[in-house]
């Protein structure tokens, strides 16, 4: 018998535990404060957006929460901006690659911005940045200074959004009729579709079903000219009325 009692080295893998960086940490609490507000908006904006809920729902503790944030304030001031970066949005990739996509392919606008009024009709109700962005109009009614800084971020924003209307009316041998532009087409279209479409998803018994797409289709013009026509805003709603009779006096 052998009396060898030489200790064998244990060969069994052992788990090692990944550090945590401090920026996936943030981003985690960052993301779970967001789905908690998809999930419950809440009546009172960002209120109910507490540190022990929010380390909860991301897996870490209230102390890395306080860690990265000295306050729940200043918590909710950078999940907004998280909230607002391009990739959050479920339904401005999907539109914007679709109407991209169908205009290289040779379609006409009016088809494919009607087809994207239903696209976007049918994504919009569910997507972060629309639940947020009323919350936080909801706020900046009765607090000037959110507001004030609210608007900033917005303008931060319509620099960004302008980038992709200025391609998409490249693509569409389109341009923005006087005194508009990129900036201010990019404002007015995406505010316009939305406070009709969810108007329209609470009211379909008394709004008819293709009224998003009628309206987006005659504000086009209007905001935009094609090749040929110099006209400047004020000048198409001249000859705009001219046309449609509304110049008349009425008797």
């Amino acid at each position: 018998m052998s009396t060898d009692r030489t200790p064998v080295a244990d060969t069994t893998p052992r788990r090692t535990r990944r550090r945590r960086s401090p920026e996936d940490t943030r981003r985690a609490l960052l993301a779970a404060g967001l789905d908690i507000l998809v999930d419950d908006p809440a009546e009172h904006a960002f209120d109910h957006l507490k540190a022990t809920r929010v380390a909860a729902a991301a897996g870490r503790t209230t102390g890395a929460f306080f860690h990265h944030w000295p306050s729940q304030d200043d918590y909710v001031l950078d999940l907004i901006d998280f909230a607002f970066q391009p990739e959050q949005s479920t339904t401005l990739p999907l539109v914007e690659r679709f109407v991209a996509e169908e205009l290289m392919a040779g379609h006409p606008l009016g088809d494919v911005l009607a087809r994207a009024c239903e696209l976007t009709l049918e994504h919009l109700p569910g997507d972060p940045q629309t639940i947020i962005e009323y919350l936080l109009w909801k706020r900046a009614v009765t607090d000037r200074e959110f507001g004030r800084w609210l608007m900033e971020r917005f303008h931060r924003l319509d620099g960004e959004g302008a980038q992709t209307f200025a391609r998409l009316l490249e693509l569409a041998d389109r341009r923005p009729r006087p005194p508009f532009t990129a900036e201010t087409v990019s404002v007015m279209l995406p505010a316009l579709i939305q406070s009709v479409a969810l108007r329209h998803l609470v009211d379909r018994e008394d709004l008819p079903e293709g009224v998003t797409r009628w309206i987006v289709l005659s504000v086009i013009p209007l905001l935009t000219a094609g090749p040929g026509d110099d006209l400047d805003a004020d000048e198409y709603t001249v000859e705009l009325l001219r046309r449609t009779g509304l110049d008349r006096p009425v008797r």
